[in-house]
């Protein structure tokens, strides 16, 4: 263009911004390629247009975007990539004769599968696809995010069932590439090859019979490898662990729900590129047992009887130590009255035998009515002792 100003993305040009726009393409020798891609264009829709007025054209498809209410394989409420391409206009794809190019019709967030009867040409559009001799669009491939959100059954380290909601959001890769107005969503032809191959053609049963097969398409196969990862990571913990409350410690440093999405994302990000899908994000939900009342009752049992074994043995420990404080202490009365007694003994030597025996008596009256000696001792060690000293004092006391 020149020095003129790019047109503004989406705008509708007018007529004489379309004229300068061609005097341009043919003035300046940048314009090369687009001036070939222009021609190019032109030659082949000129060529479309004869063949369709003699009748010797290929066929023209268009690819829709339209949703169904009957569900397709039990679960979808979408037209499959093969049943989005619709044939619109028919023809002869070997026609040799005067015959035109076809027609592949796509918005700008499909592309088109091109197929011959023996090689792979390719992922083409979005917009007008011109096709060749033999040339048929095989599927459409949608260019957009998709997402798929699906439930997964998977076995604890220690054998229990579980399942969590699991949804991954992909594309085909684009290179990092966002989309940018007025343009077709973008895409890397090399990653919608590897899509495209990466389909599977699985059996149905164990029988093998070639007619009893199903197609895997390549916007399922994210769900494949989620499944399988997911159940790999779970399978690497403990019940416990998985459905211990949110900041209870665990033995791990993380969240566990946090620390599996982010394995499922690392483990993703290497399989998904092999097949020319880019991951966009990715999540699960709380994951929760599959006979949760059974489960959940037997681990709160377990549970009980950790605590009641904790409970039981805190009080071992504190009977024993209160048996261990009262043997100290008695242990600390006997050692107090045999020290007492023996200053006493050192206090009343020379005194004559009923004098001691009677000092002896009044020691143990003191020391039985100390209150650290006393819960020691029966409840009639007073009475006793009282006998006792009125004997040796010569008086007549009933027992």
């Amino acid at each position: 263009r020149g020095e003129r100003a790019p047109r503004v993305p989406g705008a509708i040009p007018g007529f004489r911004e379309e004229m300068l726009d061609f005097i341009d393409l043919f003035r300046y020798s940048q314009n090369k390629e687009a001036r070939r891609e222009w021609i190019d264009r032109h030659r082949n829709g000129l060529r479309c247009l004869l063949t369709y007025t003699l009748g010797t054209n290929y066929p023209y498809w268009v690819v829709v975007d339209e949703k169904i209410t009957e569900r397709t394989k039990e679960e979808r409420t979408w037209l499959t990539a093969e049943k989005r391409v619709i044939e619109r206009a028919g023809g002869d794809v070997f026609g040799s004769f005067l015959c035109g190019p076809g027609i592949v019709l796509t918005g700008c967030d499909h592309a088109a599968v091109i197929h011959s009867s023996i090689t792979h040409k390719g992922a083409k559009g979005p917009g007008v696809i011109f096709t060749g001799y033999g040339e048929s669009p095989k599927q459409a491939l949608d260019l957009r995010v998709q997402l798929r959100a699906f439930s997964v059954q998977a076995w604890t380290k220690d054998g229990i069932a579980v399942k969590v909601v699991t949804f991954i959001p992909f594309q085909i890769g684009t290179g990092r590439r966002v989309p940018v107005l007025g343009e077709g969503f973008p895409y890397r032809v090399s990653d919608a090859f590897k899509a495209f191959q990466s389909q599977l053609i699985e059996h149905k049963d164990l029988s093998q019979d070639p007619g009893n097969m199903d197609e895997v398409s390549w916007y399922d196969l994210p769900q494949i490898a989620a499944q399988r990862v997911l159940q790999r990571i779970i399978a690497r913990y403990n019940f416990t662990q998985i459905y211990t409350p949110y900041g209870v410690p665990s033995g791990l440093d993380v969240n566990i729900r946090v620390q599996i999405v982010q394995q499922l994302r690392e483990e993703l990000d290497r399989v998904l590129p092999d097949w020319g899908i880019q991951r966009i994000g990715g999540g699960i939900s709380n994951i929760m047992p599959l006979d949760k009342e059974r489960v959940i009752g037997q681990h709160i049992d377990t549970w009980k009887a950790n605590w009641t074994r904790k409970i039981m043995r805190m009080q071992a420990v504190g009977q024993s130590t209160r048996l261990r404080t009262v043997e100290q202490a008695r242990a600390q009365a006997q050692i107090e009255i045999i020290m007492e007694i023996g200053e006493r003994i050192q206090q009343l030597r020379g005194m004559g035998v009923e004098e001691l025996a009677i000092r002896l008596i009044e020691i143990l009256e003191g020391q039985i009515r100390s209150a650290a000696v006393r819960q020691f001792l029966p409840e009639d060690a007073l009475r006793i002792v009282g006998i006792a000293r009125g004997r040796a004092e010569g008086r007549e006391i009933e027992d």
